[in-house]
This record gives structure tokens, sequence and C-alpha cells, in this order.
């Protein structure tokens, strides 16, 4: 064994897969629940639909993940919150699916905001306190 000091784990520190758009912009991986499409710049959100978020750094499962295993119906352990344009969506689902990997389930209410370049953020609850993912990565947009 070996001993690394100096490397500060937590027990969560959320974040976005993300890509970059044809314009240049960090765009999170978001997967329509529909069809299974990702949102880009030519294939925005619609309201009143579920979506996946594809997020890494959820922490512990239950039950337990395991090294070298994909995963098999495990959930986060904390509560998980998305945020688009800085408003709350309803969380549905938190799924650890491979090393590293979360699917976040939410739905886009039908009375949210409409637009293109919408901020888009991750946060999860940790001992009564929100740690955010700090990229600042946009939804392509929600028409």
């Amino acid at each position: 064994t070996t001993t690394v000091t100096g490397v500060q784990v937590l027990a969560a520190q959320p974040g976005i897969f993300t890509y970059v758009g044809p314009n240049g912009k960090l765009y999170g991986a978001v997967i329509r629940g529909v069809d299974g499409s990702y949102v880009t710049p030519s294939n925005l959100a619609r309201r009143g639909e579920t979506y996946f978020l594809v997020a890494t750094g959820l922490g512990q499962t239950t039950p337990q993940a395991s090294t070298n295993a994909a995963g098999t119906g495990q959930t986060v352990n904390n509560q998980v919150i998305v945020g688009i344009q800085n408003v709350g969506m309803p969380v549905v689902s938190v799924q650890y699916v491979a090393v590293g990997v979360y699917y976040v389930g939410f739905q886009i209410p039908i009375d949210a905001t409409q637009g293109v370049d919408q901020n888009l953020a991750i946060g999860e609850v940790v001992g009564g306190q929100t740690v955010y993912d700090n990229q600042g990565a946009l939804l392509p947009g929600v028409q």
C-alpha cells in the first residue's frame, strides 16, 4: 500500500459532463428521455419533458458502488438539485450508471422560461450545505 498526503477527499463534488458546441460555448451533456437524443443547439429541450443530466462526483450510493463494476440500480445517498436559468427543476431520479458517471433525471416544467444558452447547474446537499458545480455550463435552450 501507498500513503498519499495532501489530497483532499470530499463527500461530493458534483460536476456536469460537458462538450464544446459548434459556437464555441460549453454545454452540459443532457439527454432527452423520450428518444435518447442529446440536447444541442439544433435540438433544444422542450418544456414538460423529462431529461437526464450526465454528471460525476455525486458520492456514495445505496447499495454501495464497487470498483470495476457497472451501476446496477444504485441511487445517490444525498439530495441532488438541478437548476436551469437559476430556477430549480424537479429531480425525479439519480442513478449511478458506471464508474464516475451518474444520470440525474429531471423535468422541465411546462411554464419554464424559453430561450437559448441558459445557465445549467447541479448541486448536492451534504451535511446541510449545498455543494455546487462551478463549471458554468449552459443548456443549449428550452422551447
